[in-house]
């Protein structure tokens, strides 16, 4: 690429002693040149290398692809191999180890022209090896840095070999590194204008994908997305600033090698008086040809109904704005498709999935699919709406299909479409939730066989009994009956849903019913209520007792093992599970008649301090009282 530089006029009158000015070689300024200039190095790396690749093969008159290596987790190196010229040994001292020596700044028919790209590798690595093919001979280079950072290269070996002329560059890279050259490569090879043989076939799609625009001409292509706006020159891609796409649309422009100047790592564009006016001049013509072109597709479609698809496109993108500057913008509104005389039925998803009835006069276009209304198709096409693509099913009758001028290929027989199935499981919009850890999510469809529910309306159970009045005392009780029972899944029903006969036939039971059931197959005993005050009194008599397993203190203690808290107790009596048939309140009033001594003496006028001597008292008038001594 030949560097454009306009001449200048400097006149110096008088006799002045003058020096020209130079760059003095070492670490710093090659650190400078072949790290500094870079912003993305990876995209640096692989653009560089590939650019004097493409190069060499124009050189060489060589219309074949070049080669790319990018790492993989078991082949973790990058490399270049094109079948150009190659380079002499004579070439290769002098090109890698000098920075702005160029042997292609005297043609634009090449990309390169500073002569530092070939060092971009330098900008992240401190060694690459270099192989060149030349003349029936294979050199292989190390290019690396010294220990004062600046550039080397040694000869390692050349030997005789029948390969085609070219250059193979590798660098050993990173395992980390991998997916960022995957996606810097798409990044780079989108703008080619052939993509090189790449050895990751992913990464050859999703270039492939890349180039999917809604216009496509000689040398442009855009979406009608929002997005950036590049000029191509030369296979590398410059972002157009905002000021010269004003209609924020994304794409691309292809520019002449040599009308555009760029910054020296040759990622962005170099805005001079020079590059401002190229890129004004052909952006505003940009605009022009865009309308035609919008204006040629539609025009080329053989009826109205498919100009109006077209156009309906068009003016649902970024591209409309080009078309409102236009003279043509009266003749483009002529394809609009009109509104029919009767409101048309169509079906779409809604935000949770759900199936929306809708009816309009206009007819949908982006993304929608159109059936012939027939008897009992609606219930088909409705359902289908669910698990198809299209955003919107539209059900015509033939009235509204000759109206509008709908070819006969757009019309599908919902004949072909599956007939419902009915479902109890299948529950209305928003009637139903899945209820789990304090979180309710909406379901449409529930499992087969019994579910419990529990009844809601305006979001809160209703209370058929306390334990279950709220969320949060169902979420209480739940988590004492799980040491007794397995709690299911429990979902959330609005009243107005159990009113329902698909309500009554989805075998549906309460969360109360289900308790109850659940607590008939429990073993009693394992819960005992007690409302008094004399627990702790027994127990430590008994603590300081020989009492045998018979006795009336040593029964209650060992019951006393067995005791819930009374909440716990009384939600349990509440679904039916009484446990004991003889309470601990039964048994503390038996002890009372037996030992009077207990509730004749006041313990609150007991100290610390005499509580121990106290408790002997009590115990030697048990042991008196049942003839123990």
């Amino acid at each position: 690429m030949i560097i454009t530089q306009e001449p200048r006029d400097v006149q110096v009158s008088g006799n002045f002693q003058t020096k020209a000015f130079t760059i003095r070689a070492g670490a710093k300024a090659f650190e400078i040149l072949s790290s500094k200039i870079y912003t993305h190095k990876v995209r640096a790396i692989i653009r560089e290398i590939s650019c004097n690749a493409y190069d060499s093969h124009v050189e060489a008159g060589n219309t074949a692809q070049f080669d790319v290596h990018l790492p993989t987790n078991l082949e973790s190196w990058f490399s270049v191999r094109d079948y150009g010229t190659g380079i002499s040994p004579e070439q290769m001292f002098t090109l890698y180890t000098e920075f702005f020596t160029s042997t292609r700044d005297t043609s634009n028919d090449y990309v390169g022209n500073l002569g530092i790209g070939r060092l971009s590798v330098y900008c992240l690595y401190d060694s690459f090896t270099v192989i060149s093919y030349y003349d029936s001979t294979k050199y292989t280079y190390s290019c690396y840095k010294d220990k004062l950072g600046e550039p080397q290269i040694a000869l390692l070996s050349e030997c005789y070999t029948d390969e085609p002329n070219g250059l193979l560059v590798t660098v050993t890279v990173e395992s980390w590194r991998v997916g960022e050259f995957r996606r810097e490569a798409v990044n780079v090879f989108k703008y080619f204008d052939n993509i090189p043989n790449i050895n990751v076939e992913s990464v050859v799609e999703d270039i492939k994908l890349a180039h999917k625009y809604t216009l496509v001409g000689d040398d442009f292509a855009v979406s009608g997305d929002y997005g950036d706006f590049f000029a191509v020159m030369g296979n590398v891609a410059y972002r157009v600033p905002s000021e010269y796409n004003i209609e924020s649309m994304s794409g691309y422009v292809k520019f002449e090698i040599g009308e555009l100047n760029f910054d020296p790592g040759r990622e962005n564009l170099s805005m001079d008086d020079v590059t401002k006016k190229v890129l004004k001049v052909r952006m505003d013509k940009l605009n022009g040809e865009i309308a035609q072109l919008i204006l040629d597709k539609i025009e080329a479609e053989p009826t109205s109904f498919k100009r109006a698809l077209v156009w309906d496109k068009i003016n649902n993108s970024r591209l409309v704005e080009i078309i409102k500057k236009t003279k043509l913008v009266t003749k483009f509104n002529s394809y609009k498709l009109s509104k029919c005389s009767t409101n048309i039925k169509y079906f779409s998803r809604g935000r949770k999935g759900q199936v929306k009835n809708n009816l309009h006069p206009n007819l949908p276009l982006e993304n929608a699919l159109y059936y012939v209304f027939k008897k009992g198709a609606t219930n088909k096409v409705r359902e289908l709406t669910r698990t198809t693509r299209a955003d919107k099913i539209v059900l015509l009758n033939q009235e509204q299909i000759d109206e509008l001028n709908i070819d006969a290929e757009f019309i599908l027989d919902p004949e072909g479409l599956p007939k419902t199935a009915r479902s109890y499981n299948k529950v209305p919009t928003n009637q139903v939730f899945l209820y789990k850890g304090g979180i309710r999510t909406l379901v449409e469809e529930v499992p087969d066989g019994p579910k419990v529910y529990v009844e809601i309306c305006r979001y809160e159970p209703l209370p058929h009994y306390n334990w279950c009045s709220s969320f949060y005392k169902i979420d209480e009780a739940l988590s004492k009956f799980k040491k007794y029972i397995v709690v299911p899944d429990i979902y959330v029903v609005k009243t107005a849903y159990t009113k329902t006969v698909r309500f009554s036939k989805a075998g549906w039971v309460s969360l109360h019913e289900y308790i109850q059931e659940a607590f008939t197959k429990v073993p009693k005993g394992t819960c005992i209520t007690y409302t008094g005050n004399y627990a702790d009194l027994f127990k430590k008599v008994v603590k300081i007792s020989k009492f045998g397993p018979e006795h009336l203190l040593t029964k209650f203690v060992e019951k006393c093992t067995l005791m819930k808290k009374l909440e716990e107790c009384s939600i349990l009596k509440d679904v039916g599970y009484y446990g004991e048939v003889k309470f601990l309140d039964e048994l503390e009033s038996t002890i009372l008649a037996e030992y009077p001594i207990f509730s004749l003496v006041d313990w609150s006028e007991f100290t610390y301090n005499d509580y121990t001597e106290k408790l002997k008292i009590i115990l030697n008038y048990i042991l008196l009282t049942d003839n123990q001594v």
